[in-house]
């Protein structure tokens, strides 16, 4: 590797599979800025469907989060959650389901509100397109 060697000239990249192992695992709270970047891998990805792949692993990976409030990894499901109406209901049926086997069942229970709301407001801009074709 390149730390045996002694080179330290370029850092390493993280991969889609890098990103969801580090969220998954439990990173302890003086490590945030780990979980932000593997945040900021999965906002990289272009195509959703990949991100589809793991959105129960990325559910599951919320149960580590230690400010849910200002969760990096939530707000990325959020903003994924806007882009496709698919996304969002699959989603908020992940957290349905994690709400009732968890001690998280309240943050999942509150960002299943907060897709709804998203919905809606997908469902309004849905129509209101139809309605000018």
């Amino acid at each position: 590797s390149c730390e045996q060697l002694g080179c330290y000239s370029c850092s390493p990249v993280l991969t889609l599979s890098d990103a969801i192992e580090l969220l998954a695992a439990y990173v302890p709270m003086g490590n945030r800025h780990v979980r932000e970047q593997a945040v900021a891998v999965l906002t990289r990805v272009e195509d959703l469907r990949l991100i589809n792949l793991h959105r129960p692993e990325l559910v599951y990976a919320l149960r580590h989060e230690t400010t849910p409030s200002q969760s990096s990894l939530a707000h990325f499901l959020f903003m994924s959650a806007r882009r496709d109406i698919a996304f969002c209901t699959a989603l908020y049926w992940d957290l349905t389901v994690a709400s009732f086997e968890t001690q998280c069942s309240t943050l999942y229970i509150r960002m299943c509100q907060r897709l709804i709301s998203i919905a809606t407001a997908q469902n309004e801009i849905i129509t209101a397109r139809s309605r000018i074709t």
